[in-house]
């Protein structure tokens, strides 16, 4: 008997604004309007052989009076095993893309409605394939190979980290 695959996917969005009084949180106090729109898909797909699920979510920042900080802020946190051979070989896999902060000292925002240079978006990946098993004796074996790689290229200071459209 085959095993049926289960896909699960629940788009969602969200809507939000924000009128602040110091968008660039600086000295010069800049009032605006700003106003949030996220689209964003939660997804699972689990079948015989594989599993994947995660979230990926694109918040839009559109300003009112300060056009030249309308941004995209890409989040997304994904999770996928594949069984290559029965039992045996496995490989799992990850990617993540979020919103950091480039030091402690600069500006540290609660949400994404204020605009900062000291904002920059991390990405990480990792692919992780390995042996699993169980020898005579009942002596269970893993062998893994971990392989991490990490983008922190726009976290320098003055940087312009945002995409703007």
């Amino acid at each position: 008997m085959a095993n049926a695959q289960t896909v699960r996917i629940v788009p969602s969005i969200a809507v939000e604004s924000t009128l602040t009084d110091n968008v660039n949180l600086s000295a010069n106090r800049t009032p605006d309007w700003v106003n949030q729109l996220t689209p964003s898909v939660n997804f699972s797909d689990i079948g015989a052989h594989t599993h994947l699920s995660g979230t990926v979510s694109l918040p839009i920042l559109l300003y009112v009076r300060t056009s030249e900080n309308n941004a995209v802020f890409p989040e997304a946190n994904i999770t996928g095993t594949y069984e290559a051979i029965d039992k045996f070989l496995f490989v799992d896999a990850n990617a993540s893309v979020s919103q950091q902060y480039s030091t402690p000292f600069g500006a540290r925002p609660s949400d994404l409605s204020n605009a900062t240079q000291n904002r920059y978006t991390a990405q990480s990946y990792s692919v992780s394939p390995y042996i699993r098993g169980v020898m005579p004796g009942n002596l269970s074996y893993e062998l893994r190979d971990n392989n991490n790689w990490s983008d922190a290229n726009a976290s320098s200071i003055g940087k312009a980290s945002m995409r703007y459209f």
